[in-house]
Formats: C-alpha cells, sequence, structure tokens
C-alpha cells in the first residue's frame, strides 16, 4: 500500500471512530427493520453481564445442569423478543457473557435476575453498561 492510500484508511478510520462518538442514543435504528426514532419505546441501551460458576472448578450436579438447561432456554426467548445481542461462554473456564438491551439499568438487573442459573445462584453475575462499537454484519 503506498503512502497515499495509507493516509486516506487512516483518515477514513479516523472519520469512522469520531462518528460512533458523535452518535446520539436512539438515533440509531434499535431493531433491525426499524427507522432511527420510530421507536414507541424510549431509547435502549445495552448491559453486559459477565457470568461465572458459583462452584468453579467444579462439576455440575444434575440439579445445576437442569438449571444451565433453563439458562439457555432463557437466552433464547430474550433472543427471539429483541433484548439479546449476543451470549456466549469461554470454554476453558466455563465464565459466560450476555450482551443485552434494555430501557435502563433496574429493566437490565430485572433481566439478570430473571435468569433461572442466577437466581438458582448457580451462576454469579456482575452488571456493567456497555456500548457494541464493532460488529459483523451492523451497518
Amino acid at each position: 500500500m503506498n503512502d497515499r492510500a495509507s493516509y486516506r484508511t487512516l483518515v477514513a478510520t479516523g472519520a469512522l471512530l469520531l462518528g460512533l462518538f458523535l452518535i446520539e442514543p436512539g438515533s440509531v435504528p434499535a431493531r433491525a427493520g426499524e427507522k432511527a426514532g420510530d421507536a414507541a419505546e424510549a431509547p435502549r441501551s445495552q448491559f453486559i453481564i459477565l457470568l461465572q460458576p458459583a462452584r468453579a472448578g467444579k462439576a455440575a450436579t444434575e440439579t445445576e445442569k437442569a438449571k444451565i438447561a433453563e439458562h439457555f432456554d432463557y437466552l433464547k426467548r430474550l433472543l427471539a423478543e429483541g433484548n439479546l445481542l449476543l451470549a456466549g461462554l469461554s470454554t476453558d473456564d466455563y465464565r459466560g457473557i450476555v450482551v443485552i438491551r434494555a430501557r435502563d439499568r433496574l429493566d437490565a438487573e430485572r433481566i439478570m435476575a430473571s435468569d433461572p442459573a442466577v437466581g438458582a445462584n448457580v451462576f454469579l453475575a456482575e452488571l456493567h453498561p456497555f456500548q457494541v462499537a464493532l460488529m459483523l454484519g451492523a451497518q
């Protein structure tokens, strides 16, 4: 790549990053197919829930396995409702992340506390405000 092309790439990247920080909440569609500003409800914020097994390093009991299955069904329901952006786990220590959309922190806390595995103390959970900056497939 020549110096001119490198400079153009640097300028374009800088403009993109600056644009991400200048976007006003609610001006970007909350869901695929929505138009910016069309949502009848308040703008939705993003939160990340960090999960870790309550009994780290120990095999799950049959009761815990049942709660984990309910947890997975709960995440699928959040996805179908448009409230889940991403969920996954690390395969070496079974810690998980769940990225959700909620009206506010109180709503996010309700979503987190309603998780069957969190409620049963199978997973310990931490809630943090979050903002996706880049995502494959997002425009």
